[in-house]
């Protein structure tokens, strides 16, 4: 369990886009990684971080870190092909570590056809920090009634929340549209002018929601 709570974008008002000063204080840091394959080819790819503050209209807010992968197109793909940007479900997608890779299931039929971005989640999995709970147990005994579980369920989850909360962090920037500004500087780091979304459960309501905000960026869904 995470502190990761996205909120929704569905209502009459929209809110206000969360890029403010993100162009200056997003940075991206990515380093080559070579994977071996199965067969034995070495294919080298990127990982990252996107550094930013947590909320994108405080500056002086903690900064976290966005885990990221980029997997370049197969050599004979012909250039100009637009990137694909997957993002997967949840909220809670644990990320990627290079020896957990499926390469022929989650890589190799996306690559067949241009770049493929794997945007992280904030606040969980690989990304920085993981707001696990499991510290605080999160365990709750099978015996209670109703409202006790429920009463030592809040009591754990407000300890959790104290602690992140007490480390600096503020946690109202664990949300979708701030997420959906993740995908918006990751495109524009990597010099991308458009990309192609491809969203799983919880993801295609975060790619809705970058639609929603950045339509100019999104060629297809």
């Amino acid at each position: 369990m995470s502190l990761l709570l996205l909120a929704t974008t569905v209502g009459a008002t929209l809110a206000a886009v969360p890029d403010s000063g993100s162009d200056e204080l997003a940075r991206l840091e990515m380093e080559p990684l070579d994977l071996t394959l199965p067969g034995g080819e070495t294919r080298t790819v990127h990982r990252g971080m996107l550094r930013l503050p947590i909320v994108r209209a405080d500056e002086n807010s903690k900064e976290i870190g966005v885990d990221v992968w980029l997997f370049p197109a197969d050599p004979d793909v012909p250039e100009g092909r637009l990137p694909l940007f997957r993002l997967n479900g949840g909220p809670g997608w644990p990320g990627y570590e290079p020896d957990q890779i499926d390469w022929a299931e989650d890589i190799a039929p996306f690559v067949a056809h241009g770049d493929l971005v794997v945007v992280g989640q904030r606040g969980i999995g690989t990304s920085e920090p993981n707001t696990s709970c499991v510290r605080f147990s999160m365990r709750i005994d099978p015996d209670l009634e109703p409202a006790e579980a429920a009463a030592a369920l809040h009591e754990q989850c407000s300890a959790c929340r104290a602690h992140w909360e007490g480390e600096g962090y503020d946690l109202s920037g664990f949300n979708v549209i701030e997420a959906a500004g993740d995908v918006n500087d990751v495109r524009r780091l990597l010099g991308y002018d458009q990309i192609v979304i491809m969203g799983t459960s919880f993801g295609s309501h975060w790619g809705m929601t970058v639609m929603r905000y950045y339509p100019e960026i999104v060629a297809r869904a």
